[in-house]
């Protein structure tokens, strides 16, 4: 199952981009995996204690996405997905055409409109760099409208998230940040979580 995701990913990124869109792939995999890790700050949160729902200001609604929501997806997200948010658009891509059952996105609608995602995956050894195995989930890669920032969208989803797998029964969940995305950080900092020190 595993080999058919990535063989269906590498055709969908031949089709888009021919053997350029590959080999831009590879530069991104070897970017993140050698250059990306040292400027990742690691949290987490043990789901064995409460959580608490970070309030926002203004109704949202968190739920899940559905695949009527792309065409919003597409329109709203998408013209902003270039550079290091190229592997967001990716996962979009992968829920319309190949389905992963370890991988769900949260979507938080403000006034109807679709304002912030956040993917979670559960059930597989690792994402990127990071160790998830079992009763562990690993959540990311998330994103916020600009005009929607600064309302506390992003703290209350991520406990929302929380919450949601604590009652499924997993023990812990993880989330990275880019070091000098500092409102990011506070966002899962308002959340709950702990930086983790790497080895």
């Amino acid at each position: 199952m595993v080999g058919q995701r990535w063989f269906s990913k590498l055709a969908s990124v031949w089709r888009e981009g021919g053997a350029l869109g590959v080999a831009r792939r590879l530069w991104r995999f070897i970017h993140w995996r050698v250059r990306g890790r040292k400027n990742l700050v690691l949290f987490e949160f043990m789901l064995n204690k409460p959580v608490q729902i970070y309030p926002c200001k203004g109704e949202i609604n968190v739920r899940l996405l559905r695949p009527a929501d792309m065409e919003q997806i597409r329109s709203t997200f998408f013209p902003l997905m270039d550079g290091d948010l190229q592997h967001d658009k990716e996962c979009f891509l992968e829920f319309e055409s190949v389905p992963n059952p370890n991988r769900r996105c949260f979507v938080a609608e403000m006034d109807g409109q679709i304002v912030h995602y956040s993917w979670v995956t559960t059930g597989a050894p690792r994402y990127g760099c990071v160790v998830i195995g079992s009763g562990v989930a690993y959540i990311g890669p998330c994103f916020t409208l600009p005009q929607a920032r600064g309302l506390g969208i992003y703290p209350h989803v991520l406990t929302v998230i929380l919450r949601s797998l604590q009652q499924e029964g997993f023990l812990k969940a993880l989330i990275q940040a880019h070091k000098d995305n500092l409102p990011s950080i506070r966002g899962i900092e308002k959340a709950g979580f702990v930086r983790v020190v790497r080895k």
